[in-house]
């Protein structure tokens, strides 16, 4: 027997999040299944139809993997020695160096993002691992405030802490995109 799953307008975060994760790997926190339940079934609602697993993914992707056409925040470097990372930050088109002491490059780039007038108030980061028959990559699904608004975005990367650090930009890029 095949198991089928069907996604429509009435489908609920369960089966949205098992699809996400037998597909392709996904493991959704539980407010981000919530946030995407939300997206999908306005996605249904508007075209009427089921959605596929292969459009489940694209909705995801756009939805939080996807840059903004204008990125006002490029990482370009960071570096750890002891205690310090020096982080370096290219912000609509002037790159900005700082040093921060923290041995964590998240808390640094999110210092590093504050200073340069972007800061992103980080609520909640879990970071996973996926491995499919097809490619190996890490992701992290961020949480983040962004004024009174709860928002998600994801990073990905070839490990945990690459995956991270590009949430975190994401995040900065998409408060900017929303602000300006």
């Amino acid at each position: 027997y095949a198991a089928v799953i069907r996604v429509n307008s009435q489908s609920g975060k369960g089966g949205i999040a098992y699809l996400l994760h037998t597909e392709y790997g996904l493991e959704l926190p539980r407010r981000l299944q919530i946030d995407f339940a939300r997206k999908v079934q306005s996605h249904a609602d508007s075209t009427g139809l089921e959605i596929t697993a292969a459009e489940l993914r694209e909705l995801f992707d756009s939805a939080y993997l996807d840059a903004p056409d204008h990125a006002p925040v490029v990482l370009k470097d960071r570096r750890s020695t002891g205690g310090d990372t020096e982080i370096t930050l290219v912000v609509d088109g002037t790159t900005r160096v700082g040093t921060y002491r923290s041995a964590d490059p998240v808390a640094a780039l999110t210092e590093a993002l504050a200073a340069a007038g972007y800061p992103v108030e980080i609520l909640e980061a879990t970071r996973q691992s996926v491995a499919t028959a097809t490619e190996r990559y890490a992701i992290t699904y961020l949480e983040y405030r962004r004024g009174s608004a709860v928002e998600w975005t994801c990073g990905r990367g070839e490990s945990e802490e690459v995956s991270a650090l590009d949430a975190v930009i994401r995040a900065a890029n998409r408060t900017a995109v929303a602000v300006g």
